[in-house]
């Protein structure tokens, strides 16, 4: 969530902007480029932890000497997304005409880069509903299989009907699933969008998600990175004794914090019916710490 705010003296005369970025995720906020001289006044540090309590942030920064304490609190917070400005208290500063000054502030929209809103482009087209059966035309027309065909080549290759000729029966597979292959599906789709080829391991979708350093250096972010992802982005998680178990696409981040993954693999030869399913799951609070890392959609098709 990105805010412009208002900054007031304690006398109420206008003192500048500021623009800053709150991460409800990691619990943590950064300032923005263009708002180091004035905040300077307020605190040291150009970013640092929330203390995040109901409606209510502490934005939690370093004056020269002292340990980080809450320097701001901000009000009316849009956590719950209904609120979109509000008011705040200085609650500290290096500049004692701040102290006990306030501040005004509103949330800028969300923008996206072009490429990311491409990849949002891909996903509505290809994933338009929530969940996408095996059987739907759409799960063909985006990974080419359809339930019949996951039977014939990984599930049940022995009851394939005519029956695969003498020597041509690949290996029975129960624990396939789409998972992977979805991923390298919508990156194929969102190389085709913006005229980019894609690398050999993103296009594969390899489940060791981290190879796609191998197609565009930098690219993979690792979660100890200390950064988040962003929409778009390819992702990767453990999945039980699997480090690199699952993959999938990051659909949406909401003002909460939360966020909601594009996934395939989400049935399977072993789900109730046999079938395999791409689903829009909300994921619940987004915890890069949680994963493996990501693939900065930007930096790979730039």
């Amino acid at each position: 969530m990105n805010l412009s705010m208002v900054v007031y003296d304690k006398n109420g005369a206008t003192r500048g902007q500021l623009r800053m970025q709150l991460d409800f995720g990691g619990t943590k906020w950064s300032l923005a480029e263009d708002s180091g001289k004035l905040w300077t006044r307020i605190g040291a540090s150009q970013s640092g932890a929330m203390d995040v309590r109901g409606t209510q942030v502490g934005i939690k920064g370093q004056p020269p000497g002292k340990l980080p304490q809450v320097v701001l609190l901000l009000s009316n917070v849009p956590e719950n997304g209904n609120a979109n400005a509000g008011t705040g208290k200085i609650v500290t500063s290096t500049d004692e005409s701040l102290a006990d000054g306030f501040v005004y502030w509103i949330c800028e929209a969300p923008t996206l880069s072009p490429i990311r809103q491409a990849m949002m482009a891909v996903l509505r087209e290809n994933v338009p509903v929530p969940v996408l059966s095996s059987g739907d035309p759409l799960f063909k027309k985006l990974t080419g299989y359809n339930t019949q065909m996951l039977l014939d080549n990984y599930w049940e290759p022995e009851n394939k009907n005519p029956p695969w000729p003498e020597g041509k029966q690949p290996p029975k597979n129960t624990t396939f699933t789409t998972c992977n292959l979805t991923l390298g599906c919508l990156a194929g789709k969102l190389g085709a969008r913006l005229g980019k080829k894609v690398g050999r391991w993103l296009s594969a979708g390899v489940l060791q998600l981290d190879w796609a350093a191998k197609d565009v250096p930098g690219s993979w972010i690792p979660s100890s990175s200390g950064g988040t992802p962003k929409v778009g982005d390819f992702y990767s998680k453990p999945d039980g004794s699997q480090v690199f178990g699952h993959v999938g696409t990051i659909g949406e981040i909401t003002e909460q914090g939360t966020w909601v993954a594009v996934d395939g693999g989400q049935g399977g030869y072993r789900s109730a019916n046999k079938k395999d399913f791409i689903k829009r799951v909300n994921r619940g609070k987004l915890e890069p710490s949680r994963m493996n890392g990501w693939v900065d959609i930007d930096k790979y098709f730039a």
